[in-house]
């Protein structure tokens, strides 16, 4: 196995290497029967040679000019069919232990590279725009709130925006129990 691995290499090796006016020659050692391919004659003790006559070599004239490729899609093109809150859910509650929510944003078709996800909880962005479709909101004060989700082009303009979804957030008094 070894060998055919050793001849394939060298084979492609003496069909890479240019063309001179020499010859090739294969010597097969008559002991191990190792296969040797060389352009210097063998002597009598390497075994018996077998000129090779090699094909023309292949050469291209010039670098041919590769197609035009397909002109990349634009944000005008890209039309989200639908663009959604997943989670959470429309009139859900938060309950008092729990100090974290997780915004899941689901798109038709899928986020395209260069787009991202900008949230907003009551009219107001949380972060930066995001390239995924998941959020983590820490620390949301009591109270009813409204999220939205806008898809922004590379540019930060608005391509669609998810209906509001309403969250009620319950926390605990500072004022003890009567």
């Amino acid at each position: 196995m070894i060998n055919s691995a050793i001849r394939t290499v060298a084979i492609a090796l003496l069909l890479a290497m240019p063309c001179t006016a020499g010859e090739i020659y294969k010597i097969v050692d008559p002991k191990s029967g190792k296969v040797t391919y060389t352009d210097s004659p063998p002597s009598a003790d390497q075994g018996a040679a077998v000129s090779i006559d090699l094909p023309p070599i292949n050469t291209q004239q010039h670098t041919p000019t590769p197609p035009p490729s397909a002109a990349p899609q634009t944000t005008e093109e890209i039309v989200y069919q639908r663009v959604e809150i997943v989670q959470p859910a429309d009139d859900s509650t938060i309950p008092p232990g729990q100090l974290n929510v997780v915004v899941q944003v689901s798109t038709t078709p899928i986020l395209q590279a260069g787009h991202s996800i900008r949230v907003l909880i009551n009219e107001r962005a949380v972060g930066a725009p995001i390239s995924g479709t998941s959020l983590v909101i820490d620390e949301l004060i009591r109270g009813t709130h409204q999220i939205r989700a806008q898809i922004l082009d590379g540019n930060n303009r608005i391509v669609r925006e998810s209906a509001p979804v309403t969250i009620h957030v319950k926390r605990g008094s500072v004022r003890a129990n009567p």
